[in-house]
């Protein structure tokens, strides 16, 4: 005689769906892991030279006579390293050119070296430099000291006897990725007539923003 075993019916799982717990520490979690990622691209992977500079004290230029200007011979600069490595100031050059145009510095420039000791501006730091020239790179019977300026023979004028000058600042620099380069920038534009009421140079161009002393990246992976 057969017996009949009653299966017991099982009541179903009911499926759990996300909550919204789950949906926050995965979005958490994908973020961390995102975040985590462009760090070491940027800190690690990617290397970045990025030296700005602002001049934060301007050579003084002033006009002696009608025949010459002068300059003192101390200017201050702050560097500003953006990147994620050093760079090296190796030499700093003022040149002191004349001319209506309003480009860069050019041949006729006359070149004041300065002892400044080299300056190393560790990643993500700024910090101040005071420079102080010694004289021009070659001996001119032309160009006298005194009393702490230079004084140099204006050589150009405007048909209105107006003397224009202009003053460019080149640096020597070294990073980890460029040995050397040797980069020009022009500080001031300006110019001025002497007389009672304007016996010094009228600012013709706004160059106190940060001046790009270099801007260079690549991957530490592809050396």
């Amino acid at each position: 005689m057969k017996s009949f075993r009653f299966a017991r019916k099982r009541p179903h799982k009911k499926e759990r769906g996300f909550t919204t717990k789950d949906v926050v520490t995965t979005v958490m979690s994908g973020g961390a892991l995102v975040f985590s990622a462009l760090s070491l691209y940027f800190s690690v992977l990617r290397e970045t030279d990025d030296l700005r500079l602002i001049v934060s004290k301007l050579p003084d230029v002033q006009l002696e006579d009608r025949d010459h200007l002068s300059i003192n011979n101390e200017f201050s600069l702050s560097l500003i390293n953006g990147g994620n490595r050093p760079a090296v100031i190796l030499r700093y050059t003022l040149l002191v050119d004349q001319g209506i145009d309003d480009g860069y510095c050019s041949d006729r420039a006359i070149w004041f070296h300065s002892d400044t000791a080299p300056i190393i501006v560790k990643a993500g730091e700024a910090l101040s430099a005071g420079v102080e020239l010694k004289g021009p790179d070659e001996e001119s019977t032309q160009v006298k000291a005194a009393k702490g300026r230079w004084t140099i023979p204006i050589s150009d004028r405007s048909e209105e006897d107006f003397a224009h000058v202009r003053l460019c600042l080149e640096l020597e620099v070294a990073t980890p990725s460029l040995a050397y380069e040797r980069v020009q920038l022009k500080i001031l534009q300006g110019t001025g007539r002497l007389d009672k009421d304007t016996p010094f140079l009228l600012l013709t161009e706004d160059l106190s923003r940060p001046h790009k002393v270099i801007q260079h990246w690549g991957f530490s992976f592809l050396k």
